[in-house]
C-alpha cells in the first residue's frame, strides 16, 4: 500500500534474505501497470475474433485497438468471446456498447428507492457487420450487459450456455478515512 500510494517516481526497497546478515537495498520505479484484458486473432473466412477476460478502466482501448486493427486485415465479421468472463466497468461496457448499437438508450440502472439512472448513445457509430457474442455460465455482471444489449437489439447471435444470471450493478464508493 505504501509503495502504491507513493508519492514518488521511485521507491528503495530494502530487503532482507534469510541467511545474510546485512540487508540490500534496491531501487525501484513506481509506475503504472497495465493488465491485458483483450486479446485478438484473425480468423478463416475474414471472421475477427476478439477475447475480452474482464471490463478495466483500460477495456474499452484495448477492444478498439484489436478491432481497428482486425478491420485492417479484412475482417468482415466479429466474434466477441465473453466466456469465464466475470463482468467489471459499466462504464467500460458502455463504451463498447456505443460503437456496437444504434443511438438510444443502451441501459439504465435503478436503485432500491427507484432512483434511475439511463445510459444512452447518440454518436451516430454502429457497428456494421454480423456479430456473435459467446457465453457461458461464467460469463456474469458486465459480460450479460453486453451480450443482453446485443440480442435486444438484435445486432448479433448470443451462442453459449445460460450465463451466471448476476442482474446487478453495484459501485465502489470512498469511505471518509479515503478507503474504498
Amino acid at each position: 500500500e505504501r509503495i502504491k500510494n507513493s508519492p514518488s517516481d521511485e521507491v528503495i526497497l530494502t530487503i532482507q534474505r534469510e541467511g545474510e546478515k546485512n540487508p540490500k537495498e534496491v531501487k525501484v520505479s513506481v509506475t503504472g501497470v497495465e493488465i491485458q484484458s483483450v486479446s485478438s486473432e484473425m480468423l478463416e473466412e475474414n471472421i475477427g475474433y476478439i477475447k475480452i477476460s474482464k471490463f478495466t478502466g483500460v477495456t474499452y482501448e484495448q477492444y478498439h485497438a484489436a478491432f481497428e486493427k482486425l478491420k485492417e486485415q479484412g475482417a468482415k465479421q466479429l466474434i466477441v468471446d465473453l466466456r469465464n468472463n466475470p463482468g467489471g466497468l459499466l462504464t467500460t461496457v458502455i463504451s463498447m456498447l456505443k460503437d456496437i448499437l444504434p443511438n438510444g438508450l443502451i441501459v439504465y440502472t435503478a436503485d432500491k428507492d427507484g432512483n434511475r439512472k439511463e445510459y444512452s448513445d447518440n454518436d451516430n457509430e454502429e457497428l456494421d457487420m454480423p456479430l456473435a457474442v459467446l457465453v457461458n455460465g461464467n460469463s456474469a455482471s458486465a459480460s450479460e450487459i453486453f451480450a443482453g444489449e446485443i440480442q435486444d437489439y438484435g445486432k448479433g447471435v448470443i451462442v453459449g450456455t445460460k450465463t451466471f444470471g448476476k442482474g446487478m450493478v453495484q459501485t465502489v464508493k470512498q469511505t471518509t478515512d479515503g478507503r474504498e
